[in-house]
């Protein structure tokens, strides 16, 4: 978990988001994902991917994917294999989330600045409590 200190969180999007973006099936957004890091990485089991975790669970006795997560890098990457109407849907979900975050960030540092400020004004007041 992100505590208001911490600077930057990674954004991330599901397949999820990206199907329901892209009016595609989640199943075929999991399969291209899937061919996407096979492509990338041959030789790396999934759990070994940074910056990729992919939610597993049960199906009429299958091992099936439920969710994957992403990314920037790796939403991109899947995006150059999507038509243009559809890379530029997801693309606006990731500045949203990127505007998101910024504007998390600059409270953040804002409301550390603004304790700073009180923590040294109370020192100023009472130096003894130092």
């Amino acid at each position: 978990m992100l505590s208001p200190f911490n600077d930057i969180a990674p954004i991330t999007m599901t397949s999820r988001e990206i199907a329901d973006l892209t009016g595609k099936q989640l199943s075929h957004v999991n399969r291209d994902i899937q061919s996407m890091l096979e492509e990338i990485y041959p030789d790396l089991d999934d759990n070994d991917i940074k910056g990729v975790f992919i939610s597993r669970g049960y199906l009429n006795g299958r091992t099936v994917i439920t969710n994957i997560s992403l990314d920037r890098e790796h939403v991109d990457c899947l995006l150059t294999g999507y038509s243009s109407v559809l890379r530029l849907k997801v693309v606006r979900r990731l500045h949203e989330l990127e505007q998101k975050e910024s504007t998390r960030l600059f409270d953040s540092k804002a409301e550390k600045f603004n304790m700073q400020m009180l923590f040294n004004e109370g020192c100023a007041k009472n130096p003894q409590s130092l």
